[in-house]
Formats: structure tokens, sequence, C-alpha cells
């Protein structure tokens, strides 16, 4: 298997940012048969932190093929999605992972990713709910 190709996009630190943008930011794609087949890619959008003030990186989503899993391509997309946000001077990654994905959970956490104090699990009135939480918010900090 060989990876053709890594799309990257070049980006302005956001300004004027509407809180609805989306981007895709990196797809990667094999060759098969001599046409160009995506295995990866990943989505984010900037959103504001709770102080309104501060701008940070929401990973909307990553995906990769089962065939291209633990070959170190989810490892390599997510080190672009945190030089994007160091880059544009942002405090953090901010993403959302369903607890029953428990692979996705230990990938995050082999990258050092935490629980946010913004996931439902921190937050009591999610915990005393009649219907729980089935998510966590993670994070990743590039505060100094």
């Amino acid at each position: 298997m060989r990876f053709i190709s890594l799309v990257r996009y070049h980006l302005q630190p956001p300004v004027d940012i509407e809180l609805d943008l989306t981007l895709e930011l990196t797809s990667a794609y094999e060759t098969v048969d001599g046409k160009e087949v995506p295995v990866a890619y990943s989505h984010f959008r900037f959103d504001f932190e709770d102080d309104k003030n501060t701008i940070l990186l929401y990973l909307w989503e990553i995906q990769l093929e089962k065939r291209v899993q633990g070959k170190g391509l989810g490892r390599f997309i997510m080190q672009i999605m945190e030089l994007l946000a160091i880059k544009n001077k942002m405090p953090c990654i901010l993403l959302t992972v369903f607890l029953i994905n428990t692979g996705a959970m230990a990938f995050y956490k082999k990258l050092n990713y935490v629980i946010d104090e913004t996931s439902p699990s921190k937050d009591i009135n999610y915990v005393l709910s009649a219907q729980g939480y089935d998510f966590e918010m993670l994070s990743k900090s590039f505060r100094r």
C-alpha cells in the first residue's frame, strides 16, 4: 500500500471567522488499479472557547479505512492538526468521542488527550441525569 498524496491547505490565522466554518484539512489516498482511492480524512472547524475571545480548533471527525488503521496514518493526521493549532496560536484542540468507541479513546490517550473540563462526565447535571451521557469531550492543551 502506497499513499500517493496528502492534501494540505495553507490557512492563515482566523480573524473574522464564522462558527459554522468546517474545512477538510487532510485526505490520504492510495493507488488502486491506477486510480486514487481515499483511505483517510479529517474535518475540523474553528470555534470559540467559553470566554468567546479565544479561538480553538475543534476536530469534527477523523476517519480511516480499517485496512490503514494502526499504521501511523491517524497519528500523522493528528500531528498536522496539532501543528495547525500551534501555528495559529490556538490554546488547544477539542474533540468528541463516543464512549462505545474504545479504540478511539485509546488512540487519543496515546496522543496525550485528556478529558476536558467541558465534558459531560465533569458536569454534575449530566452525571446525575436519568439519561446520562454517551460521549466525552477530550482536549490537548498547547498553553504554556
